[in-house]
């Protein structure tokens, strides 16, 4: 089997994780490698824009990215714009953000392609797509079902929204405290399964889609 090598830079550990041990594998059986980088904490588009023209440099694999819309840089192209809208479809932004990132890049990377991912609105929402998930890290039925329902007044996990208190990892916290983002979070995706990830979360099914075309 011909491989495919993707580059792709993520927001963090959690990421990573997710990456390494749940769409990494199931991507590998379609012939497609991935390679997580972790960005870390930066405060401005510079500093991500930097580490993706690195990583571009490379012309034997794709490039992609996982970062959340969630405290992304309000210098990142298009973010200040949709960081206090309330009516826009988190698909669409996250994919006009996408488009701004790549056009923004298009002359500076030698990459075979590049293909920018958004999270909407923070990794923990593709943990929403089956919240009995949660129940392998010892969190209550009665507070199971106190986050299913806020989660069920959205139409999508990715419609869960963004800010210091709402969310997706703060609405766990707030109702079990002993969450570890890249323990926890990497456990209750396993559980939940990338499939089920597919079938809840359309902006995340599209950019899996367009991996999968890759092999």
């Amino acid at each position: 089997m011909e491989y495919r090598y993707i580059n792709i830079l993520c927001e963090g550990q959690s990421e990573e994780s997710f990456i390494k041990k749940i769409l990494a594998p199931y991507l590998e059986m379609k012939g497609i490698y991935m390679k997580p980088i972790v960005l870390g904490g930066v405060s401005r588009y510079s500093g991500i824009r930097k580490e993706l023209k690195r990583l571009g440099r490379d012309s034997s694999a794709f490039l992609t990215t996982m970062l959340d819309f969630y405290k992304l840089p309000q210098d990142v192209p298009g973010v200040r714009q949709y960081k206090h809208e309330k009516k826009a479809e988190p698909e669409m932004i996250a994919s006009d953000i996408e488009k701004r990132i790549r056009e923004n890049l298009k002359d500076h990377l030698a990459c075979k392609d590049f293909l920018p991912y958004i999270q909407m609105h923070e990794f923990e929402a593709l943990l929403f797509s089956d919240i009995n998930g949660f129940r392998q890290i010892g969190m209550s039925p009665p507070v199971i079902d106190k986050l299913e329902k806020e989660v069920k007044k959205f139409p999508t996990p990715e419609h869960v929204n963004n800010s210091e208190q709402t969310a997706p990892s703060k609405r766990i916290l707030k109702l079990y405290q002993d969450y570890q983002k890249v323990s926890d979070g990497t456990i209750v995706a396993e559980v939940v399964g990338i499939r089920t990830m597919i079938e809840k979360c359309p902006h995340f099914a599209g950019w899996v889609k367009k991996l999968e075309e890759l092999g």
